[in-house]
């Protein structure tokens, strides 16, 4: 939901001369839009699928392609280290002092809690939360 208001709001006339910045052509837009995508999508972790999608993604453009310089194989390398950087920001919280730690946690606690409320997840996050914190450590950090 949050990507589609971003780009909505990219997308309105006032905003025009921001985008010629960003994309010249219709194809350059799709790729921005197809960028922007997989890096929101690269902030759920979580995600066996995404996961191996990313780590098969990265063997076809390091490993198999590592004498691969056609500009497909360089989008496909410059998404998935997008991708890692944009994952490593999004744990990079947890690896700062308490006072950050609990900051952030405490924001990222009140989004899902929201989503829980309006529908958007079937749990609430109190019953599940201090335990999948501990698990985000043991694999992610």
């Amino acid at each position: 939901n949050s990507l589609d208001v971003a780009w909505t709001v990219l997308m309105l006339p006032q905003f025009t001369d921001l985008r010629s910045c960003i994309f010249g052509t219709m194809s350059e837009m799709k790729r921005f839009r197809q960028l922007l995508v997989n890096l929101f999508l690269a902030t759920d972790v979580l995600d066996d699928d995404l996961n191996s999608m990313r780590k098969a993604r990265w063997e076809r453009a390091f490993v198999d392609g590592k004498k691969d310089r056609s500009a497909e194989n360089r989008h496909r390398r410059a998404t998935i280290v997008l991708e890692l950087m944009m994952q490593s920001s999004d744990i990079f919280f947890a690896t700062q002092n308490w006072h950050l730690y609990q900051k952030w946690n405490e924001r990222h606690f009140a989004e899902v809690y929201k989503g829980y409320q309006i529908g958007r997840l079937m749990q609430d996050p109190c019953i599940f939360w201090y335990k999948s914190e501990l698990l985000f450590f043991d694999e992610h950090v």
